[in-house]
């Protein structure tokens, strides 16, 4: 990957947050809207899990063996954030369907700022550890 990868995970991270908002403001009148745009957030989510967890980490955890630094920390934290990621697959599989967030609208306003609340806080993780830690190998690296 020739583009910086914090850069372009940073990027969908804003992307992430930008749809999080645009749920969050809507009401019960608009569920089909609530739906349609479920359907972006996880497609977009899908799309940057997998950037993150087939490319990013695999990468991080192989440059810090390269140079010596010991990873578990690294490795414990992330097996943390992978729960959180099943929370939010779950969430999703909840409320799949216009039908599913129709017919529980409350639950599904308690469960979605839950689910908000934890994937926000896995961004914000990776944004001021993982992804500077990466920063730093990268340029001890050249």
């Amino acid at each position: 990957m020739k583009k910086d990868i914090v850069k372009v995970l940073t990027f969908q991270h804003d992307e992430l947050r930008d749809e999080l908002k645009k749920i969050s403001k809507k009401k019960d009148t608009e569920i089909q809207k609530i739906h349609k745009s479920l359907e972006v957030f996880t497609e977009k989510l899908e799309k940057h899990l997998k950037l993150e967890n087939e490319y990013f980490y695999p990468r991080l955890l192989r440059k810090m063996d390269k140079v010596g630094v010991d990873s578990k920390k690294t490795k414990d934290f992330i097996s943390k954030i992978k729960y959180i990621e099943k929370t939010v697959y779950s969430f999703l599989q909840e409320f799949e369907t216009s039908k599913d967030i129709k017919g529980d609208f409350s639950g599904f306003k308690k469960d979605f700022k839950s689910m908000k609340q934890g994937l926000t806080l896995r961004i914000d993780a990776e944004e001021e550890s993982i992804y500077m830690y990466w920063k730093l190998l990268k340029s001890n690296n050249k």
